[in-house]
């Protein structure tokens, strides 16, 4: 609600979404809470959303320049300027990185991740339930924990923990054991979560999709 009343131009109609009405939260003791919210988390498609956004931004006058970024440095005046495989650009008083943890601002402006805070992920998308609550389960001895995320024609579910408590092997039981207790339908509505291990083959569209819209694939070895 609050978001929306920030940014007014979240209530675009044409913008595809859903509206998550409450959260689940599961303790390692098995007990959950349930919070209602009242106006909702709204969800959009990611890159529906940001095209929107840019459109908005150039149409309030920001200029949109569609080159690979190739590094930034301050000037003598403390300003920020940007070369790109087109020239360099700027000075410009502020600078705002949305390129990811792995991305040239970071690089640039911040110290190298430490190992201890390095996570190991495992999740994927899930179709065929048509459940709209958001929901986060934590799990004893484990500094990490489970999510599912509904998205607008799907869930996203995983699991995540720090590298020096996680096990690839131990997220993906507690991951399992999670959705055939809580999803069993979604095994039935997704065959590549069956079995031993996921099903790549399965899941490789969806993720090189995944890979493309977010701007990952010169970051992915």
């Amino acid at each position: 609600g609050a978001a929306l009343d920030e940014f007014p131009e979240l209530r675009e109609p044409r913008l595809a979404r859903r509206v998550v009405r409450e959260i689940v939260l599961h303790a390692p003791s098995g007990r959950t809470a349930t919070i209602p919210l009242d106006a909702g988390i709204h969800v959009f498609r990611r890159r529906e959303l940001d095209s929107h956004l840019r459109d908005c931004a150039q149409r309030a006058g920001a200029a949109l320049r569609t080159v690979q970024v190739t590094g930034i440095a301050r000037n003598g005046d403390g300003r920020w300027e940007v070369s790109t495989a087109s020239g360099t650009f700027g000075p410009y008083d502020f600078l705002v990185g949305a390129d990811g943890v792995r991305g040239i601002v970071r690089r640039t402006v911040a110290s190298r991740t430490a190992p201890e805070n390095l996570s190991l992920a495992l999740y994927a998308y899930v179709s065929g339930v048509p459940r709209a609550q958001m929901i986060l389960k934590f799990f004893a001895g484990s500094d990490g924990y489970l999510w599912v995320f509904p998205r607008v024609d799907h869930l996203s579910i995983g699991i995540c923990a720090t590298r020096p408590v996680a096990t690839a092997e131990r997220l993906e039981n507690d991951l399992r054991r999670f959705m055939e207790a809580h999803y069993p339908e979604a095994t039935s509505a997704n065959p590549h979560l069956k079995g031993v291990g996921f099903d790549l083959p399965e899941v490789a569209p969806i993720f090189e999709d995944h890979v493309a819209s977010h701007g990952l694939t010169d970051r992915i070895h």
